[in-house]
């Protein structure tokens, strides 16, 4: 599974579904320094780290539609005078989110699949802590996968709607972002698959964040998946900027 608990890579969703009746469920994790502050480098005296721990649950209700539950879990630690006028650490549950997926056509002539989905974001983190927006999402997403002999390619396209808070933490709201997916896997062996990435979000005023993620997925028996990646900053102007970041994933399989 992606990081939104719905099949697919690191972080791009593909039109793949598992079989009918299906259940997966395990976590991710993500871990970076802070080095940025919008497009301005930390300087003395700064710091900060995030640590995101989403875990999430994926059943398929048939071999085309899908449904993944997330529920992260956050530690943060910043200290940053132009964010905020007091250093922040704050860790707890953050935002929820309901995905689906629905697989539209699987053309087995020409091996490409295509599906669309939806997902909602929920205010079950805490606004006052600055864990949670306080307002509820709405994204659509469109997903394209092909076979090329052994390498599979996925595209996935995406647009959420924010609910616009104003918070402490979010004084001018945030604007609705655009996002976009692009990747390759390469099943190396039964139990290995090689995966390239480039992951892009737009979020307007919140900055353009670009990276490149090669990962490596382990599925050492048929109920257990792990995963790791390195996703590199090719530019990062948001808020919270990283020249790099690392994660770790774990799937298990049940039916």
């Amino acid at each position: 599974c992606a990081f939104s608990g719905l099949t697919g890579l690191n972080q791009t969703v593909s039109a793949d579904v598992s079989r009918e009746g299906s259940f997966k469920m395990g976590f991710h994790s993500s871990w970076f320094n802070l080095d940025r502050v919008y497009d301005r480098v930390l300087s003395s005296g700064e710091s900060g780290e995030l640590l995101e721990l989403p875990l999430f649950f994926n059943y398929s209700v048939t071999d085309d539609l899908e449904f993944a539950f997330q529920l992260p879990i956050l530690n943060h630690t910043i200290k940053s005078r132009i964010l905020w006028p007091v250093d922040y650490r704050e860790s707890g549950v953050g935002d929820s989110k309901l995905s689906f997926k629905y697989r539209v056509f699987d053309n087995s002539q020409y091996l490409m699949r295509g599906a669309f989905g939806l997902g909602f974001k929920f205010p079950t983190g805490s606004d006052d802590k600055g864990l949670g927006t306080g307002k509820t999402d709405f994204e659509v997403f469109t997903a394209f996968s092909k076979n090329f002999e052994r390498v599979i390619a996925h595209l996935h396209l995406g647009y959420c709607m924010t609910g616009d808070p104003n918070t402490l933490y979010y004084p001018n709201g945030l604007a609705d972002y655009f996002y976009y997916n692009f990747g390759l896997e390469y099943p190396h062996t039964h139990n290995v698959t090689v995966m390239a990435e480039v992951n892009g979000q737009d979020w307007g005023a919140e900055g353009l964040r670009i990276d490149v993620t090669p990962s490596l997925r382990y599925t050492p028996t048929e109920n257990f998946a792990f995963e790791v990646g390195v996703p590199i900053a090719v530019t990062n102007d948001q808020r919270y900027g990283y020249n790099y970041r690392l994660t770790f994933g774990v799937t298990s399989f049940f039916k």
